[in-house]
């Protein structure tokens, strides 16, 4: 094989080392396209913030303080809470105001036992992926059922200042997290969702 024989032979396997090349990026790109979860937008007109959702599942607004997202097999799988602190209401701080109300809203009762949130284990500094400086806390989680109790840790619990949203109000926080007792991974991959779309905008 002469010099301009190897040179055009060398020519065509670049080129069809590269066609190949191409259609194999193509094909992976497809997949995985493919793979990804449709998405839903919830958006909160009230106070200002949304976050995507898979489209297999669905959103239950009590009031629009109080919204629940529920997994493809009706399960809930994480909530988004707006606290809003009275006027009346003498706390130290915003997160005096939030650590409290967290504590708060762990605390059920049932014919054979309760639950309660006595202490915040952690609270740190938070930035979610869409650039929003919040927190992070985890709270002590202490049931009783039928004469025995048990201890836990409640999380992660993620906390945002949306005070600017409310008015007539000294402190106002979007509370993102996991239902009472969730155990699933549906519920870690929602939230974890939520937090990679979440955006808060002024309420005018």
């Amino acid at each position: 094989m002469d010099r301009t024989q190897q040179l055009l032979a060398a020519i065509l396997f670049i080129l069809i080392f590269g066609a190949l090349s191409f259609f194999a990026v193509k094909r992976n790109e497809k997949l995985s396209s493919s793979q990804q979860p449709d998405l839903l937008t919830y958006a909160s007109d009230a106070y200002g913030y949304s976050f995507e959702y898979p489209a297999g599942d669905s959103i239950e607004e009590y009031t629009p303080q109080y919204v629940t997202i529920m997994g493809q097999t009706q399960m809930e799988v994480a909530e988004a809470d707006v606290l809003i602190a009275n006027t009346s209401s003498s706390y130290a701080s915003f997160n005096d105001f939030v650590h409290s109300q967290a504590m708060l809203d762990c605390e059920a009762d049932g014919p054979s036992g309760s639950v309660r949130c006595p202490d915040v284990a952690s609270s740190e500094p938070y930035t979610s992926a869409t650039g929003l400086s919040g927190d992070v806390l985890y709270l002590d989680e202490v049931t009783k059922e039928n004469g025995a109790t048990s201890t836990a840790q409640v999380g992660p619990l993620f906390v945002f200042n949306i005070s600017a949203n409310v008015q007539g109000s000294p402190y106002a926080a979007l509370l993102i997290r996991p239902p009472l007792n969730a155990t699933s991974s549906a519920s870690n991959d929602t939230i974890d969702g939520i937090m990679r779309s979440l955006s808060i905008r002024k309420v005018e």
